[in-house]
């Protein structure tokens, strides 16, 4: 476990349409120290998102968007927005997206939240240190 203090501020949404898996890596990101906001569904992230910089990071479950998930990846990233994202899913199920430099891909499966802690430490070490994530 990180130190809370060292952690605390950097801003993560949880975001998955099993409410389980989303209380799993909202608690999971939590006792890492992290500020975790869960969402349930794709209108309240786009929602959210009028407001991005609030926000260092999204843990991202694709089948909120079906099927629309092409346009609504893209409007995450705008122009503007430099926001990690992590496509949490399994791989059978990705929609079908543009390879984008903003998103890396985690496969759930039964080594997925040690991987997802491994890619959220990694940008937040980034962050902390000002280089790109």
């Amino acid at each position: 476990m990180r130190d809370a203090a060292d952690t605390r501020g950097f801003r993560i949404i949880v975001t998955d349409s099993n409410s389980r898996v989303r209380d799993l890596l909202k608690r999971e990101l939590e006792r890492e120290g992290y500020s975790v906001s869960s969402l349930r569904n794709g209108q309240e992230i786009l929602e959210r998102m009028v407001h991005p910089e609030s926000v260092d990071l999204i843990i991202l479950d694709p089948e909120l968007f079906c099927p629309y998930s092409q346009r609504v990846f893209q409007s995450l990233l705008g122009t503007s927005l430099k926001i990690p994202i992590i496509i949490h899913s399994f791989r059978d199920q990705l929609p079908n997206i543009e390879p984008l430099e903003a998103f890396c891909f985690i496969n759930k499966d039964a080594n997925s939240i040690r991987h997802l802690k491994e890619v959220v430490r990694s940008c937040y070490g980034a962050k902390r240190s000002g280089k790109p994530s």
